[in-house]
C-alpha cells in the first residue's frame, strides 16, 4: 500500500492528536484534590479552625450570660457540660450548643485566697464545684456582672480551650484575651 493523499491523509493526522481528553483532565483534577485535601488535614488547619470556632462561641456566650445577668430580672448562668464525648455550652434556659469534641482539653485557672492554680482539668473543676453531671457553672451577680464565687473565696480566673484562653477579672466579671502577666511582657495569650 502506498501513502494516502488528499482527504484521507488529513483525517489520519487529526486522529493522531496527542492532546488531553476530558476524562484525563478529570482524573488529574481529582488527584490534585486528594493531594490538597490530605495536605490540609495533615497540617492541622481543620483542628485549629474548630478550636477557634469554639473559642469564639465561648466568648460570645460568656458575654451574653454576663450581660443578661446585669440587665434581666434573673441572674443567668453559663454552663459547660461534658456528655456523650462532646462539650456543650448553655446560657441560662437557652438550648445547649455543641462547643467542641470531648477530646479537646478544656482547662481552668482557679483563684482561691491569694493563690492561683493553673491547668485545672474540666473534670477536676466540675468536682470542685460539686457537680455530679460533669458540668462547670459560672454565675454572675445581678446588676454588677461580677463573677460569683463557687466556694468560699474561690473563683475561676481563666478558661482555656486547648491553648486559647479568656482571663477573667472576677470582681467585675469582665474578661480579656490577654493574660495579665503576658500583657506586662507584651506576649499575647495562647501563642
Amino acid at each position: 500500500m502506498g501513502e494516502l493523499s488528499g482527504v484521507h491523509a488529513k483525517k489520519i493526522k487529526k486522529l493522531d492528536n496527542s492532546g488531553m481528553t476530558l476524562m484525563e483532565l478529570i482524573v488529574v483534577i481529582a488527584i490534585m484534590g486528594v493531594v490538597l485535601g490530605s495536605l490540609v488535614l495533615s497540617s492541622g488547619f481543620v483542628g485549629k479552625s474548630r478550636i477557634t470556632s469554639a473559642y469564639e462561641l465561648l466568648q460570645s456566650n460568656y458575654s451574653l450570660a454576663r450581660s443578661n445577668s446585669m440587665t434581666k430580672a434573673v441572674a443567668t448562668d453559663l454552663k459547660i457540660t461534658l456528655k456523650d464525648g462532646c462539650y456543650y455550652i448553655q446560657v441560662g434556659d437557652e438550648a445547649e450548643e455543641k462547643l467542641i469534641a470531648g477530646s479537646t482539653p478544656i482547662t481552668f485557672n482557679v483563684y482561691s485566697g491569694n493563690t492561683e492554680t493553673k491547668d485545672v482539668s474540666f473534670e477536676d473543676m466540675a468536682s470542685l464545684q460539686g457537680s455530679t453531671t460533669s458540668t462547670v457553672t459560672l454565675s454572675f451577680s445581678k446588676g454588677s456582672g461580677a463573677l460569683k464565687s463557687y466556694g468560699s473565696g474561690s473563683y475561676i480566673s481563666a478558661i482555656f480551650i486547648d491553648n486559647k484562653g479568656i482571663y477573667i477579672t472576677f470582681e467585675t466579671g469582665k474578661y480579656s484575651t490577654t493574660d495579665y502577666d503576658d500583657a506586662l511582657t507584651g506576649t499575647a495569650a495562647g501563642e
